[in-house]
């Protein structure tokens, strides 16, 4: 019952739909279905990772892919940071 992580937590959650509703608007179906398989599949070797008691490597992962992902939404958005997503 950490009231702060709750609140970081539903921030991130937000912004994240907030920044995947405006891709949506601006990418293909192929695009957008593509990235959602990649995303699930790379989420699965995350798991498996955590599952095979190997933390350092699914962190090393996971890491990759937020850079990977945080780049994206930078570059769809002109380089400004989904903050500006914010209500």
């Amino acid at each position: 019952r950490n009231e702060t992580l709750l609140l970081m937590a539903g921030t991130i959650a937000h912004l994240l739909r907030r920044a995947g509703l405006h891709l949506a608007n601006y990418v293909s179906d192929e695009v957008r279905h593509g990235t959602a398989e990649l995303w699930q599949s790379l989420h699965g070797e995350v798991i498996d990772l955590i599952e095979a008691k190997d933390p350092d490597e699914a962190a090393t992962l996971w890491d990759r892919h937020n850079r990977d992902v945080s780049r994206s939404l930078s570059r769809s958005y002109g380089g400004e940071s989904v903050i500006s997503l914010v209500d």
